[in-house]
């Protein structure tokens, strides 16, 4: 198990309000929650493009957490707005990474398993599970 994939987890467990069905979050609440510096100027392109890339990394690496427990986070306006998709659009999220490939056909069980077992709520991951990320 790596050492971000911990902190991650623990972050989830410790802002678990934050990660509910149906929530939304904008670019600043979800950077605080992440641990990410947030920031609306830049004086260089790196450093936007910097902040940007850690933003994307953060996102993807919560849903492979996320997805354990019938969860997913989405982004919409480039990165500043992310909601956890309601419960009812799951199965369609399901659909979708069936649709995709066969490599994302693990993500759509774990996003499946995880909706129907857990009920789309957070739970800490096991260490078995955390070692399988």
């Amino acid at each position: 198990m790596s050492q971000s994939i911990d902190n991650l987890h623990h972050i989830i467990n410790t802002n678990r309000t934050m990660f509910k069905a149906g929530t939304t979050m904008t670019e600043e609440e979800f950077c605080k929650v992440a641990g990410i510096k947030y920031r609306q100027r830049f004086h260089k392109q790196r450093e936007m493009l910097q902040y940007q890339m850690s933003k994307m990394q953060m996102y993807t690496a919560l849903n492979r957490l996320l997805r354990k427990r019938g969860l997913y986070i989405r982004s919409s306006d480039y990165y500043s707005t992310f909601q956890l998709i309601p419960k009812m659009e799951v199965p369609t999220k399901v659909a979708a990474y069936q649709k995709s490939s066969k490599t994302c056909h693990r993500n759509s069980i774990e996003l499946s398993t995880g909706s129907r077992k857990y009920k789309s709520r957070w739970s800490k991951l096991s260490k078995q599970e955390l070692s399988s990320l």
